[in-house]
């Protein structure tokens, strides 16, 4: 069924507008006759709401005449009107309708349509001259574009312009999801940087054609003007990321991307801010540097890339996609009016068909790669068994010979250890041997003591220092386990003197020479040794005198210690041994005698 043709544009230059800098007219001071001669028609059918602090009012004929049938209405195309008000106005009838716009709730529009539809619920006779009469007030700079359709066409177009929105939308969506799970299964950051460009895509798409509004948030008309003023550069600056990360240049572009951003962000500022000297530039300004990576994205195309000549052909339908919503191409056709759907559309479908592309082309040269590695070990293999073979034959042949020597030394060890056999058993006599001249020795040592007299330089063979004689006490005296005089406890360390030993209990202190004879001895124990051994030794009476110059010792000195030598002497027996008059106590006497038999 063929769609009615009754669809025609309003030509501006046959509306009369009205411009109030002080916001301060009503309708019925408008409607005025005094008030109605300043207004004027428009010099231009493109036009465009250039001051944000005013209110343009406009009176836009109705032209029954033309109307085929009955049931008529007026739409605006741009849905971005802030503040709109109207009013039909006939032979004295006034038709008031809601106010309207980006500022107010979408739920008070007569007509649920993303547009801004006026019906014409009148029928006029040929000599009526009706109007409508609207205020409009908006910052974003608006286009007016306006349309009277039939009713039948416009639910026809209505049906067909949602539907096409939807295929819209579900194909982002569709792209979107892909991506998504791209990044789920192969972790390349790209795909996640194509699915966040593809979702702000989505969401300026809304914020364009009006549906997010409509459905997204119609209870929450602040967030049409934050989102217009923020949406464009994050939507850019997504872009850029996206662009500059599949093309490898984010070493080149990461110092830009921060200044990017910023500049973006003074640039929204400015743009909120509505400056009429910076609004002609701030289009170009926006566009700038997707203009320098499609510019970068064709000349890298002359490498005949396929990936990049998709890329540069993306790129250039984004620049493009663009101008429409920077206020640089306005026009009434489809065409013109969703060309940034258009764009977004097949620029989705470029890049993704280009990431798979891509994906594909790494996986064939990942197998092409694998396949070479294959064939290189093949090849290594064949070398390493060939390797192998040779190597084998010289193991084997060193294995004859290593067998042959093991053989060698094998007999080898044999007629060692029979003489080492033979050698043990030498060493063995000769140890008997050894230790039996040791003791004949000792025998021979002990007899010459017990029974020669010599001299004390003789006598120092045996006993060369003061030391020797201290450890002789010490090995002595304390033959058995040791225990403390004063407490009995059994555990001693270092003392203070020569191999002294004091109780770890107590701390006595116990040394070699206390309980015998050299006790607070004034002289050298080697020399009260000596004299010791001497005076057991003789029979007479000794020579004091003589003993006393050949020890360096003052008479009286000598005197008193052979004295008392003496007298201990005559408490032994006469063959007892001179080491038995060293001990004072009678019963470290009886140990001396027991350790000495």
């Amino acid at each position: 069924m063929a769609a009615p043709d009754n669809n025609f544009l309003v030509l501006m230059t046959s509306v009369r507008y009205l411009i109030d800098s002080t916001q301060q007219l009503n309708k019925e001071e408008v409607l005025k006759a005094s008030s109605q001669s300043n207004f004027k028609p428009f010099a231009t059918d493109f036009q465009q709401i250039d001051r944000s602090s005013a209110n343009y009012w406009l009176m836009i004929p109705i032209p029954h005449q033309q109307f085929q049938e009955e049931g008529y209405m007026l739409e605006f195309i741009d849905c971005h009107i802030d503040e709109i008000e109207g009013w039909l106005i006939s032979e004295g009838d006034t038709l008031t309708y809601p106010i309207a716009g980006h500022k107010h709730p979408f739920n008070q529009r007569k007509v649920k349509h993303k547009n801004f539809i006026y019906d014409i619920p009148y029928t006029f006779t040929e000599q009526s001259e009706p109007f409508f009469l609207f205020r409009i007030q908006s910052a974003n700079r608006p286009v007016l574009i306006c349309k009277y359709r039939s009713l039948d066409y416009n639910f026809y177009y209505a049906n067909l312009e949602y539907a096409a929105l939807s295929f819209f939308y579900g194909a982002l969506a569709i792209l979107l999801l892909f991506n998504l799970l791209s990044f789920l299964l192969n972790k390349e950051k790209k795909y996640l940087s194509l699915a966040y460009y593809l979702a702000m895509c989505m969401l300026v798409a809304t914020i364009e054609d009006g549906l997010g509004f409509q459905y997204l948030w119609p209870a929450v008309p602040a967030m049409n003007t934050f989102l217009e003023q923020w949406a464009l550069a994050i939507y850019l600056f997504f872009l850029l990321s996206y662009l500059v990360q599949l093309l490898g240049l984010h070493d080149v572009f990461q110092p830009w991307k921060r200044g990017l951003f910023g500049a973006y962000l003074v640039l929204t500022v400015l743009i909120s801010a509505n400056i009429p000297h910076i609004q002609p530039v701030t289009g170009w300004l926006y566009i700038l540097p997707v203009a320098v990576i499609s510019a970068f994205c064709c000349w890298k195309a002359k490498t005949k890339d396929v990936v990049v000549i998709l890329m540069a052909l993306g790129c250039c339908i984004s620049l493009f996609g663009i101008l429409p919503k920077v206020n640089l191409l306005r026009d009434e056709a489809v065409i013109v009016v969703y060309y940034f759907n258009f764009a977004v559309f097949l620029q989705g479908m470029i890049f993704t068909f280009a990431m798979v592309y891509e994906h594909r082309r790494v996986k064939h040269e990942k197998e092409r790669s694998q396949l070479e590695f294959i064939e290189g070990l093949k090849a290594q293999n064949e070398i390493i068994e060939h390797n192998v073979q040779v190597r084998t034959a010289e193991i084997q042949q060193q294995h004859f010979i290593i067998s042959h020597k093991n053989e060698e030394l094998l007999q080898a060890y044999r007629e060692i250890s029979h003489k080492t056999e033979a050698l043990e058993a030498l060493n063995k006599h000769l140890s008997l041997n050894n230790n039996s001249l040791k003791k004949n020795i000792k025998l021979l040592t002990n007899a010459h003591l017990q029974q020669q007299v010599i001299s004390f330089t003789d006598f120092k063979t045996y006993f060369p220092t003061t030391s020797d004689c201290i450890q002789f006490l010490a090995e002595k005296k304390w033959t058995g386990d040791y225990q403390c005089k004063k407490c009995g406890h059994t555990q001693f360390h270092q003392g203070q003197k020569l191999l002294s030993h004091r109780c770890s209990k107590c701390g006595y202190d116990e040394a070699p020479t206390a309980d015998t004879i050299f006790h607070r001895l004034h002289f050298s124990v080697l020399k009260g040794f000596y004299l010791v051994f001497h005076l057991h030794h003789i029979s007479g009476k000794p020579n004091i005198s003589q003993l006393a110059k050949s020890l360096d010792l003052s008479v009286n000195t000598c005197w008193r210690f052979t004295n008392k030598v003496l007298e201990r002497k005559q408490q032994i027996e006469a063959n007892d041994s001179w080491e038995k008059i060293i001990f004072d106590r009678q019963e470290n006497l009886a140990e001396w005698v027991l350790s000495a038999n």
